[in-house]
């Protein structure tokens, strides 16, 4: 374990400097170490950001890395919200689009690692991103199958969206980011207005 994660380290990129009125930010990972390119969502939001923030609730002892893995997350917030128009859609980039709304776990991440948002975000806002994400997908009635399962594409059955690694089946697995996107739970607590439930009818 250990020697991976510090493999993962060779994976992230250095902070970009200020631009404009923008402060500058870190916690973007290419997609392996250096001299790799492929840069994506993937790479970012919804595997390494993601995963790591999950390492900081799994493993608690480690107090070092979790807190560096915690800020990276505030300080990736603060370039990602600019990745999604006022209708919640995201910017159609990158590699791994079949998983679509997989994009959006970051923000809920940061929820059961109680990493508070970055400066100048409230948790309003990060409820907003999710919902607004979630509600475009709804909009989009060709991404389902007659019989109700997911398609293999983006917006609609494309099998031009697809990689050499995707299946027919690949879709579905999105579903298991339910709980990283939607109703994410920590200690009795739903992140999407912080409302208390029974963890019993999130499962």
């Amino acid at each position: 374990m250990e020697r991976d994660l510090k493999r993962l380290e060779e994976f992230q990129l250095p902070a970009h400097p200020p631009t404009g009125n923008d402060s500058g930010s870190s916690g973007w990972s290419r997609d392996g170490p250096e001299g790799v390119m492929q840069l994506d969502y993937y790479s970012s939001s919804f595997a390494i950001q993601t995963s790591q923030l999950i390492y900081t609730v799994l493993a608690p002892e480690d107090k070092v890395r979790g807190e560096k893995y915690k800020e990276r997350a505030q300080s990736f917030l603060l370039d990602f919200m600019h990745y999604f128009d006022e209708d919640g859609a995201g910017i159609t980039f990158g590699r791994s689009m079949i998983y679509r709304f997989a994009i959006i776990a970051t923000f809920s991440a940061m929820a059961l690692a109680n990493v508070e948002p970055p400066k100048g975000i409230e948790w309003g806002h990060v409820k907003g991103f999710v919902l607004r994400h979630l509600r475009w997908w709804t909009n989009q009635p060709n991404i389902f199958k007659g019989d109700g399962t997911l398609t293999v594409g983006y917006a609609g059955d494309n099998m031009n969206m697809t990689e050499n690694y995707n299946s027919p089946g690949e879709s579905q697995s999105l579903a298991k980011l339910i709980n990283r996107i939607t109703i994410l739970v920590h200690e009795g607590v739903l992140m999407l207005g912080r409302t208390r439930i029974s963890p019993l009818l999130v499962f």
